[in-house]
């Protein structure tokens, strides 16, 4: 997806605050409102901390500076708060979503799964990580050191959410493609309890996005040598080409760990599942509002929120917690991925969710 240069949504916003000489105007829609910002994990986990960066410059670039406040409501890797808000909310732009984009719920009609992005309010989207896939070491005699000594692995048991959640769906894929036998223990409520899952022993590998990898994971699990680095998740170009994310260049991918594994490109329905997965990557967090918010007060809500995404100090402060700066997705591309939901080719979506029915029975 083609994404909008901040610089360049920092002109807009400064062009947005004129006012005509003479004019008189009315006091800004949001002046006096409070805007709650929900996220569907746990307080801790990276949604949870990502939003909370971001509310802080929200209030400041909303016309009228409402008081912006984030809430927890997790559950169902996110499906309860985003269901709360597409079928509860009001239109007034009080309510929004914070939270990850996971269209494989949706594509796959998992149960639970109420909300339609496509029908969603659509505040802003953007990409602000990668994802890798890490394991503790113990799980192979004299310890994994590296991909290769998968062969050696027993006993692997992958931390999750649930079946259709990116985190689930990016690591569990790739250790398939890599044929290593696992269990996968879904339920857990957030990537903070993944990794004290893995911590304590009582799972044994996981994924985790760039930002949690680089200022958490990094300190808790990879410098002691409790656990290491598999694999980075690849982004594919337009040519076809497979490449590193960008947040996560150090960190070779798994096609590249597959190369030098078995001396050859994958192939196979895991490879075909990895590139539609890495296809409907187009972004990684979005803000959402119901589908009923009026199109006056959505107006307001993405002048905040380019606002913010220009914002120096912002994307300064970001990247000084996270290790990586936010990239926008124009409005146009994000609605576009919503709606391309329905344009997946029905083989491979009978793929996904057979690899998915598989994880639900372990």
């Amino acid at each position: 997806m083609i994404s909008a240069s901040w610089r360049t949504l920092a002109a807009i916003a400064v062009m947005g605050m004129a006012v005509l000489p003479g004019a008189q105007a009315a006091d800004p829609y949001f002046k006096g409102r409070t805007v709650t910002l929900l996220v569907g994990y746990p307080p801790g986990g990276g949604a949870d901390l990502s939003a909370r960066t971001f509310a802080q410059y929200f209030s400041k670039h909303v016309p009228g500076n409402p008081t912006v406040i984030v809430q927890s409501m997790p559950g169902a890797s996110s499906a309860i708060a985003k269901n709360h808000v597409f079928e509860v909310a009001k239109g007034d732009g009080e309510t929004l979503l914070y939270g990850p984009w996971f269209p494989a719920a949706q594509l796959l009609a998992m149960p639970g799964i109420r909300y339609r992005y496509q029908d969603f309010a659509m505040v802003g989207m953007v990409t602000v990580t990668g994802y890798v896939v890490y394991i503790r070491t113990d799980v192979a005699p004299g310890g994994l050191k590296s991909a290769a000594d998968l062969k050696n692995a027993k006993d692997v048991r992958f931390a999750g959410g649930s079946p259709f959640s990116s985190f689930d769906l990016l690591g569990s894929i790739t250790l398939k493609l890599f044929d290593v036998p696992y269990r996968h223990i879904t339920g857990y409520r957030g990537s903070a309890d993944y990794r004290t899952a893995v911590l304590k022993g009582e799972a044994n590998a996981s994924s985790e996005t760039t930002d949690i990898y680089r200022t958490v994971l990094a300190d808790t699990m990879l410098k002691p040598g409790i656990a290491t680095v598999l694999w980075s998740i690849p982004d594919r170009a337009a040519d076809g080409r497979w490449m590193r994310n960008a947040t996560l260049a150090d960190v070779p991918n798994v096609v590249e760990r597959y190369r030098e594994v078995f001396g050859k490109e994958p192939s196979g329905p895991y490879a075909e599942l990895l590139q539609l997965m890495s296809g409907l990557r187009g972004a990684t967090h979005l803000v959402i509002g119901p589908p009923s918010t009026k199109a006056e007060v959505l107006a307001e809500l993405r002048k905040g929120f380019d606002g913010v995404i220009a914002d120096p100090a912002y994307r300064d402060e970001y990247n000084r917690r996270f290790g990586s700066e936010p990239q926008p997705v124009t409005i146009a591309d994000a609605e576009g991925a919503a709606r391309a939901l329905g344009t997946v080719d029905p083989q491979r979506i009978a793929l996904l969710k057979a690899h998915v029915e598989a994880i639900g029975k372990k």
